[in-house]
């Protein structure tokens, strides 16, 4: 896979560049920004998908949650599992 680097000026405050410069070395303050961009980016991306999304749930729709409530309903769902995974983890089964 070939990376294209691309040169990006941006403008910081004196105390952030200086704190940068203190704490990263030198090579490794862009990919430092870099990671940093990305985590606020993916926490942004997941914020507005979750806003597009809300109203989507509709009680009318899942009429068991609604009945039972979200916690007996997961709880149920979840005791079914016991089984299964007894099965799965015991030597030789699959």
């Amino acid at each position: 896979m070939i990376v294209h680097n691309k040169r990006l000026t941006i403008t910081t405050s004196e105390e952030f560049a200086a704190e940068l410069r203190r704490l990263i070395p030198r090579k490794q303050r862009s990919h430092f920004i870099e990671d940093a961009a990305l985590e606020k980016l993916k926490a942004l991306k997941q914020k507005k998908a979750l806003s597009a999304a809300a109203g989507a749930w509709k009680d009318k729709d899942h009429p068991e949650i609604a009945k039972a409530g979200v916690d007996n309903w997961l709880r149920e769902i979840r005791s079914s599992w016991g089984g299964r995974l007894d099965r799965i983890e015991e030597p030789g089964r699959g």
